[in-house]
């Protein structure tokens, strides 16, 4: 009977044994299930971050670009004014079928801001000012109203095309004004030379950069001349006026006196020599001798510009200049316009489908009114007209 008691508690025991094993298998089942859960949830965010992977390579940014990035944000289309146009302070520009412009006697109180189309007709004045240098941008017109004659400064306007909705944007001793499709950048002569950034209603005046003189923009990057050292060009990136480079260093002995950035290049005249500066290889090459410091513009790789030569009338030499025109695929000059008796000097300023714009002076030099002629030599007229000035202008010089 003994036996038989302890052979049955042995059993008991064996069989309590295998449940407690059994309960622990189907725990661990459990884990083991469980297990994929979380493996599954772990997947999700490694997906993710190969989709995040291109798009932060897609939109991050070069500390230190090279010079020849375009920036799409900042492209052509979303310019106000060009630097050809910088370079020869605003003061004609064109729009679909118009041409906006300054009419009158550079060194007097007359004239107006007018606009015509281009064959001529149509002839309107859209305000009182004497505008230099216009952007045309966001359907409007933004511009400097020089407050002292050919002085190239003052308050800074906005307008519509017709001439209304005319507003006060900046005051002051606006110069160099640059217009992008969100920005307004300007220099304020009177606090030296400093270049400013605002928004199109002219607020929120930030410092770019200090002592800026000649400024231009293209593709993302300005390009000035130092007041500190006013014959050398620099240029940095429009969002970090810190990385400032020097691209042309000049001698004391030098004077550039008009350049212009076109594509990857500068073109410059230096001791009435034109030449031309690789930004991106930063090698200059000379182009032609014997040009005039006065005026340049660029239209599609061919220069125009004033090219000189001294001539005896009268028993004294006197110079003569002609606007010729130098290709740069070419490489070669031709005459565009040539020396008319009176005339002081012509200075280029615009080309526009078969017209060259440029400034005309007498033989003194004292008086400077907008001519245009057709770049076949033919075709001169003045950019002046009775209703403009009042009185009635003399010779050719009349709008057609």
């Amino acid at each position: 009977m003994q036996k038989k008691a302890i052979l049955i508690i042995i059993i008991c025991l064996f069989l309590l044994g295998c449940t407690q094993r059994n309960q622990k298998d189907i725990d661990t089942l459990k884990e083991i299930t469980v297990t994929p859960t979380v493996i599954a949830e772990s997947i999700t965010p490694t997906k993710t971050d190969e989709l995040l992977i291109p798009t932060e390579i897609l939109v991050k940014v070069p500390t230190t670009p090279t010079p020849n990035i375009t920036e799409e944000v900042f492209s052509h289309t979303l310019l106000g004014i060009t630097p050809e146009n910088s370079c020869n302070n605003g003061i004609i520009v064109s729009e679909g079928d118009y041409v906006y412009f300054w009419s009158g006697y550079y060194y007097s109180e007359e004239g107006k801001f007018c606009r015509m189309k281009q064959d001529g007709t149509e002839l309107q004045i859209l305000s009182d000012d004497k505008p230099c240098f216009i952007n045309i941008i966001n359907g409007k017109l933004y511009y400097i109203s020089q407050k002292e004659r050919t002085y190239y400064r003052g308050d800074l306007y906005s307008m519509d095309f017709n001439g209304e909705n005319r507003k006060l944007i900046v005051e002051g001793e606006c110069d160099y004004l640059i217009v992008m499709q969100n920005s307004i950048y300007y220099v304020d002569a009177s606090n030296d030379m400093t270049l400013y950034e605002t928004d199109l209603e002219g607020k929120g005046g930030e410092i770019i950069k200090k002592g800026c003189s000649d400024v231009q923009y293209q593709d993302g990057y300005f390009y000035y001349r130092s007041t500190e050292s006013i014959n050398d060009i620099y240029m940095f990136p429009i969002h970090n006026a810190t990385d400032t480079t020097r691209l042309i260093t000049t001698s004391a002995t030098d004077f550039i006196s008009k350049f212009i950035v076109y594509n990857n290049f500068i073109i410059f005249i230096k001791n009435n020599i034109l030449y031309s500066y690789s930004i991106t290889e930063n090698s200059v090459s000379k182009l032609h001798n014997g040009v005039s410091s006065y005026g340049m513009t660029i239209k599609e790789d061919k220069i125009y510009l004033l090219s000189f030569y001294e001539e005896e009338v009268l028993g004294q030499g006197i110079f003569m200049y002609d606007i010729v025109c130098y290709d740069l695929k070419e490489k070669n000059l031709r005459l565009v316009a040539p020396y008319k008796d009176g005339d002081y000097m012509e200075n280029p300023l615009y080309v526009i489908n078969d017209y060259i714009y440029f400034g005309v002076a007498d033989a003194e030099g004292s008086v400077l009114e907008n001519h245009r002629s057709k770049l076949d030599e033919s075709d001169e007229e003045c950019l002046l007209h009775d209703k403009i000035l009042g009185t009635k202008a003399e010779g050719d010089c009349l709008i057609r």
